[in-house]
This record gives structure tokens, sequence and C-alpha cells, in this order.
């Protein structure tokens, strides 16, 4: 597990790192939107405990949580090679996993940029991305997951000093 005094260097202002962000998303959405559907009154949020947060509303301050849930996960995952899995029922499942690209497939991603920031040699000619997977039944789906470029940067900084992820 993470140490506190890790998390409090690593999470600083963790809660604009996400809007610095430029990808050409889609479908996307924030996660206080996540929350419209469900009525706040019946939470027990403590309005004063939002607004010592910086959020204005119930509904903000519950996103701004599971903001901070997700940044946590990504941070455990770089920092202890870890697999995410989401606890789901029947025949579902849904984990964050690292991804690996080597051999020809690193070689033509590089060459686009995608690595930009990983030594290529120190890294073994390979790349690694957070990846968000799903079953349901006989489908299965991946999409990849965009860091922050804080956590990108340390990312990179871990696969250029040797780091393996599985």
């Amino acid at each position: 597990m993470l140490k506190l005094a890790e998390i409090e260097n690593l999470t600083v202002n963790h809660s604009k790192l996400w809007s610095n962000m430029r990808y050409n998303t889609y479908h996307c959405f924030t996660c206080a939107e996540l929350f419209e559907p469900v009525n706040p009154a019946k939470w027990n949020v403590n309005e004063k405990l939002a607004l010592k947060y910086g959020a204005r509303t119930k509904r903000d301050f519950c996103g701004w949580v599971l903001t901070y849930f997700f940044y946590l996960v990504f941070l455990d995952m770089i920092k202890n090679n870890i697999t995410f899995e989401f606890p789901l029922f029947r025949d579902k499942s849904a984990i964050f996993y690292m991804k690996c690209f080597h051999g020809d497939e690193f070689k033509r991603l590089y060459s686009k940029g995608k690595f930009a920031g990983i030594d290529f040699i120190a890294s073994e000619f390979k790349g690694y991305q957070i990846f968000y997977q799903w079953h349901k039944g006989n489908k299965f789906k991946e999409i990849p997951i965009y860091i922050s470029n804080n956590l990108k940067y340390w990312f990179y900084d871990k696969i250029n000093s040797g780091k393996q992820y599985y």
C-alpha cells in the first residue's frame, strides 16, 4: 500500500489535474454528472464538509470523492504494479490493468509519439498504458485510460528506471 507521506506528496491539487487534459473523448461526462439521477436529499453528506473541500454542492463533493478514488487507484497501480478489479454481480467483470506494448507494435506506436517520455533502451522496448476492460456474458471490450500529465511523467520515470508491469 502507499505510504501516507507519498500520497500527500503526489496528490497536491489532485482535483485540478484532470482539468488540464486535452483528449478527444467523444462520449464523456464529469464525475458529478454520474450522480445526477440520484436525489441528494437522501445522502448523508454534511454540506459544511463539502464546502470545506471546495465543492459547491453535495453532488460536486461526491464527484470529487470519486475522482480522488480513481486517482488513488491509478497511483497504486503505478507504484505497486497492481490490477484493480471492480466488485460486480453475476456474469459481469471489470478491471483496470497495465497493457504492455512490445516488439513491432511498440516500435510503430513509439514512432507516432505514443511513448515520447519513455527511454526505449531503459524500458527494453516496452511501453505500458492503463486500460479499462469489462466483460458481460460473452462480450469483451477494453478502452485506454488517459491519466494526467503529473501521473504520466511519474509513470514514465518508473518505467525508465527499469520497473516492469505485468
